[in-house]
């Protein structure tokens, strides 16, 4: 998904070729904060507008607990938003 910012007095537009280039527009401390499954798991899900847990757990193949994890640390990070609740709770993704 492209990336749209405000640059005075620009509107800009970032599309990234691939959807490991999704990392490079991260901060490098939020980088360094991530590991290399959550990485993985960002690349996948910044081809997304939103996700479930459970449809992030079968596209990284890791138990539902485990994702869970891995989208609350990415909330944390400022790189995914929760929405809704019980099982209605999805993660929306916020460009950075």
């Amino acid at each position: 998904m492209p990336k749209y910012s405000w640059e005075d007095p620009y509107l800009a537009l970032t599309i990234y070729a691939t959807s490991a280039s999704s990392l490079t527009a991260l901060d490098d401390e939020v980088l360094h904060a991530l590991g290399k499954a959550e990485r993985m798991g960002w690349e996948w899900l910044a081809k997304r507008e939103t996700a479930t847990s459970a449809e992030y757990g079968a596209a990284m193949a890791v138990p539902n607990r485990t994702a869970l994890n891995h989208l609350r640390h990415l909330a944390e990070l400022g790189l995914v938003r929760k929405r809704g609740s019980a099982r209605s709770t999805y993660y929306e993704v916020i460009r950075p």
